[in-house]
């Protein structure tokens, strides 16, 4: 349950590149950098939300009051 004592950890991946080549798809930009992709990620916007939920499979686990989700591209 997220309530105000849970942390919700930052995203994590266990496979950066699969991630990135999804996010050249998402963008249309076949020469978006790490960088450019790492900003993108780490930024709370709509367009995150909307790149994870359409190129994303996501798995999430709860150690005490900290839940961690693990993002794998499709």
């Amino acid at each position: 349950m997220n309530d105000d004592k849970t942390i919700t950890a930052a995203i994590e991946t266990s496979n950066v590149t699969a991630l990135l080549a999804a996010y050249r798809k998402f963008t249309s930009s076949s020469g978006a950098t790490t960088d450019e992709f790492f900003r993108f990620i780490t930024t709370p916007t709509p367009e995150r939300e909307e790149f994870l939920a359409l190129y994303c499979s996501s798995t999430s686990s709860v150690s005490g009051t900290i839940i961690q989700t693990n993002y794998n591209a499709l």
